[in-house]
């Protein structure tokens, strides 16, 4: 009796949907039993069961000849639906019911009819008759048991006064309904969204694949799916023949992406702040080699090239000086001087060696440079904290003709080592700048007054031990023209400066003492009275000073007859005031070429127009912290100083990115650097 409504009944829906029913439902059982049996797997395979990359089900598995017999079993099949739809239209008979009554009642009559709901027991029924049946007599099973899923509610009323739906419209307006009731199963839609794709994945069985399915339908043009790789992510996926990313072929499908990229792809993008979308843009200049509107010369993409191959190089060749100390610069920024490196600036034939971060370079590295370089007059080291007492004497050995030696961060040597170097160089030495010599002391230096006479520069700046009977040796040196005491030892007396002063002053072209606490209004009277060849003063850092003191100071100054003052710097020293800016403006103005103005609070908005408009020569300026500077006076800066290539502007909050990321140049068409750039 149950196989007797299947015949009846004619076959609605599709193969595909037909077999995906039987699967949900008839051969549940035997998918599950045959899912959890596994043999033995290689280890390729576990890798990729455990990142969740597999292939459809059944895609690897079929030959053409599988595809050939399926494809006309399909037809005969569609040709069955098709006739037997047509003999229920003709017949136009009410469908039996799955339990095997048929509905008795006349289409003509305008009387009621009741429908029976079946039970559970009932429903279920057929469906396991299906799965044991032949492939022809499952669809029609499950074809009549989803005749009367319409019926699993309460029981219906139907009128047959109007025409009555056969079980092929019924099978068409299912999907038209409304959503399932609670005890319906996902897997009686497969149909729905499956198609005739035979090799649907399973991941599209599920409620957002449907809805995907609703709103755009796979094509059948292309049945098979593929198993790319995704180009963001490197990861298996498989594109569906709706479309070629997205794992499903929806809407959204990206050409190469699996869903997951999309999905990133398609969140709203976050707003950057300037920070990051500045940094982004000057990392694109930079690998443009692009920087501001400039374009590398090809000898700079040369340099630039070569520096970044550096440990790759043999030797440089027969190249010239300067470009050999701009690729010095790029590497020592980069921290590629190494003790492998550093041979290549070395040389018998080498007379000038600028090393600017030797941080990398051990004590054995920095031995080989004066065995390398005999003939060397001029010895730039800075960084070089990994410098001892040995290198120092080697250096003294073997360099007879060093004329002038830079050091910068020996913290190591001892005056034992700063007096084997001063003896063993001697009389051609005439420059000295020491940074950072955190042993060196008065015996040091009276060892270099005694073996170099000839010395006229001396920087002695954050020699923390050089205190007043150092400054009183400092001073018996004839021949000084530029002196820098900057960071010495703190406490040094005010009469340990002004005997200094004294004796050096009147010689002296360039005079530095910054970060002198004690240091008043009476060194500056006693600098501008003794000083009459200075075109540098540097006073920076003198808390003492006040603005009277300076401004008379400046009054009494006699620079340079010829060139003048060009270089003055008085940052941080916070009691000066808008009558010190006008002195400098009317008396140095027109020859200053480097001004440091650095935290001087006092001044106003009418000092630094008076000062816009007075220096034209300005090559270097800094009014970092200066609050009044507005965008109209840094556009007069810019405009007066021709020659201007940098200006620093750090808490200038008053300057808006109108001024500040405009492209301003000088004279000779060069970019002006402006430092402090908040918009940056």
């Amino acid at each position: 009796m149950s196989e007797q409504p299947q015949q009846e009944a004619p076959a609605t829906g599709t193969a595909d949907g037909g077999r995906g029913r039987g699967r949900g439902r008839g051969d549940g059982a035997g998918a599950a039993s045959r899912n959890q049996v596994r043999g033995p797997t290689s280890a390729l395979s576990s890798f990729l069961r455990e990142r969740g990359i597999r292939a459809p089900t059944g895609y690897h598995r079929r030959n053409p000849q599988q595809q050939q017999q399926q494809q006309q079993q399909q037809q005969q099949q569609q040709q069955q639906q098709q006739q037997q739809q047509q003999q229920a239209e003709q017949a136009d008979a009410p469908a039996a019911a799955p339990d095997g009554e048929a509905a008795t009642a006349d289409a003509n009559e305008p009387s009621t009819v009741q429908v029976q709901v079946p039970t559970l027991a009932d429903a279920d029924a057929p469906a396991a008759v299906a799965g044991s049946s032949s492939s022809s007599s499952s669809v029609a099973a499950v074809d009549s048991a989803a005749q009367t899923e319409p019926a699993e509610t309460d029981p219906l009323t139907v009128a047959t006064g109007s025409k009555r739906k056969t079980p092929a419209r019924q099978a068409k307006g299912k999907g038209k309904g409304k959503g399932k009731g609670k005890d319906d199963h996902d897997d009686d839609d497969d149909a729905d969204f499956g198609g005739d794709n035979p090799y649907a994945p399973r991941s599209r069985h599920t409620k957002r694949s449907r809805r995907d399915a609703a709103a755009g339908p796979l094509n059948p043009a292309h049945p098979s799916a593929l198993v790319q790789f995704c180009s963001r992510c490197q990861r298996r996926y498989v594109a569906a023949s709706g479309g070629e990313g997205g794992g499903g072929g929806g809407r959204g499908a990206v050409s190469g992406l699996c869903g997951a990229c999309v999905a990133i792809q398609q969140q709203p993008a976050r707003a950057m702040s300037k920070i990051k979308r500045k940094k982004r843009e000057m990392e694109v200049l930079a690998m443009s080699g692009e920087l501001q509107g400039i374009l590398l010369s090809l000898r700079d993409m040369c340099i630039k090239r070569v520096a970044e191959l550096i440990d790759d190089v043999d030797q440089f060749g027969d190249i010239p000086y300067a470009t050999k100390r701009q690729i010095s610069k790029i590497i020592s920024k980069s921290r590629h001087l190494n003790n492998r490196t550093v041979g290549l600036f070395l040389g018998a034939d080498q007379d000038t060696v600028e090393l600017f971060d030797c941080t990398r370079i051990d004590e054995d590295g920095l031995g080989t440079i004066p065995l390398l370089c005999p003939n060397v007059r001029t010895l730039n080291l800075s960084l070089c904290g990994r410098i001892t007492d040995s290198v120092l004497a080697e250096i003294g050995r073997s360099c007879s003709s060093l004329e002038r030696l830079t050091l910068k961060g020996p913290f190591l040597p001892t005056n034992a080592g700063f007096s084997s170097l001063f003896r063993g160089v001697g009389e051609p030495l005439v420059e000295v700048v020491l940074e950072n010599a955190a042993k060196l002391s008065t015996p040091a230096v009276q060892v270099l007054h005694d073996c170099c006479p000839n010395l006229a520069q001396l920087s002695l700046a954050a020699c923390t031990r050089v205190d007043s009977d150092a400054l009183a040796v400092v001073a018996r040196m004839a021949r000084l023209t530029r002196l820098s005491l900057a960071g010495i030892a703190k406490g040094v007396p005010v009469e340990s400066l002004l005997a200094l002063v004294d004796t050096v002053g009147p010689r002296l072209t360039a005079l530095c003492l910054d970060g002198f606490e004690l240091l008043d209004d009476t060194v500056v009277a006693r600098i501008s009275q003794v000083c009459r060849s200075l075109s540098v003063l540097s006073l920076g850092e003198c808390p003492a000073i006040t603005s009277e003191g300076m401004l008379h100071g400046l009054s009494t100054l006699q620079p340079s007859p010829d060139t003048g003052l060009e270089s003055l710097s008085l940052y941080r020293n916070v009691l000066l005031t808008n009558d010190v800016i006008l002195c400098i403006v009317n008396l140095f103005g027109p020859s200053l070429e480097h001004l440091n103005l650095n935290g001087l609070d006092e001044i106003t908005e009418p000092a630094m127009a008076a000062l816009a408009r007075g220096c034209p020569a300005l090559v270097t300026l800094d009014v970092s912290w200066i609050r009044c500077l507005n965008d109209d006076i840094l556009t007069q800066i810019m405009t007066t100083a021709t020659h201007l290539t940098c200006i620093k502007v750090y808490g200038c909050h008053d300057l808006t990115p109108v001024t500040l990321n405009r492209v301003w140049r000088n004279t000779n068409d060069k970019i002006v650097q402006i430092q402090g750039n908040e918009f940056d």
